[in-house]
């Protein structure tokens, strides 16, 4: 069956290169935001699992475990249909006589694309064989890792459903081994008993149910920003904990964060409109459709910026980056590059006026 490994391989590079070309075009956005703090990023993260084995902290344990498993499971939706193979899976079954090859190069295909549980091996690997023993959380939380990227990739829906009933028990249990358990019993329920996916019409009359049905057919353009807020706030909370006496710092970033995921909504948003410019002047509803726009995203981004301010606190200061929402919404109906740049300038100028001020 080496044949159709190699298929598997061979299609999994094809689709994870398509996937780098769709996001060519915010190239200038993603080099701004990573390359610049990537060495940074990967050390937070590598930090961040860490506290796994060695927190004096069991709460803090607990909401970083939580916080790792959302995040993966948002990058295993970007990569769930390349893992799967979805566009030729239905003609496996034509070159497989038997399934349990299909779901091993699944699971390999998993690992290419699981950064997070690589970056836990490579943890566990520098820790030692001999002290690894020491630090069998770690490992267990690998397995966790590798059992709900599964559940994610078969069953989205439940695994999602399933993620947010531990974010609720998180609050509960305060023991690392335990609420692992819990979240590979709960997830592995969802996944099980929950439905594929819940399938719903939206009569479309105006405006509102308009952008309703757009929501419902694209979620993933809401879902991943919602996602990214959650997980800002999240660190932030974690930050606020090991740091109490910088909270004041990391707000300007921490807004600005979640200002550019929403200002970029417009990005989404701007073809349903400016692409069927001859249907909304049919209903004479071009204007009001415009303005919709900018009504959406200026909402989102305020109402999911306003928990950052209530986790770690409200300045005049901090609230300069809202002054230039209404400049990153109009970048990002022009282009993805010239949003980057203004966030860019918006993040810069904001700590600029926070340290003078």
């Amino acid at each position: 069956m080496l044949y159709y490994y190699r298929y598997r391989k061979a299609s999994l590079s094809l689709s994870l290169q398509a996937i780098g070309q769709q996001l060519q075009q915010f190239g200038l956005m993603i080099a701004a935001l990573f390359q610049v703090y990537l060495l940074g990023f990967i050390a937070i993260l590598f930090m961040g699992i860490g506290k796994i084995v060695e927190s004096d902290n069991p709460v803090a344990q607990v909401q970083i475990a939580w916080g790792l498993l959302a995040a993966q499971s948002f990058i295993l939706f970007v990569f769930r249909d390349a893992v799967l193979d979805k566009a030729h899976r239905s003609y496996h079954h034509t070159i497989l006589h038997r399934t349990i090859h299909q779901k091993v190069a699944d699971g390999l295909s998993v690992l290419v694309v699981h950064p997070l549980l690589l970056m836990t091996l490579i943890l566990c690997y520098s820790i030692g064989i001999e002290k690894i023993t020491q630090a069998w959380h770690l490992l267990f939380f690998a397995v966790t890792q590798f059992f709900v990227a599964l559940c994610f990739i078969y069953r989205p829906l439940g695994t999602s459903i399933g993620l947010l009933i531990t974010a609720i028990i998180s609050f509960a249990v305060v023991e690392i081994t335990w609420y692992l358990i819990a979240v590979n019993l709960i997830v592995f329920g969802c996944a099980a008993l929950l439905p594929r996916k819940v399938t719903l019409s939206v009569m479309v009359k105006g405006l509102t149910t308009f952008w309703l049905s757009f929501a419902y057919n694209h979620y993933f353009v809401l879902l991943w920003r919602i996602v990214m807020s959650v997980l800002v706030l999240w660190f932030g909370a974690i930050l606020s904990a090991e740091r109490p006496d910088l909270m004041a710092n990391y707000v300007p970033g921490l807004v600005t964060l979640n200002l550019l995921w929403w200002s970029s909504l417009a990005i989404d948003l701007k073809p349903e409109v400016y692409d069927r410019t001859a249907y909304w002047l049919s209903i004479d509803k071009l204007q009001s459709a415009k303005q919709s726009i900018w009504i959406i995203v200026l909402t989102a981004a305020v109402c999911f910026s306003v928990p950052v301010y209530m986790l770690l606190g409200l300045s005049a200061v901090s609230l300069l980056p809202y002054a230039f929402l209404p400049l990153l919404v109009l970048s990002a109906l022009k282009s993805p590059q010239l949003l980057a740049m203004t966030w860019l300038s918006t993040l810069v100028l904001s700590y600029t006026a926070y340290v003078l001020l």
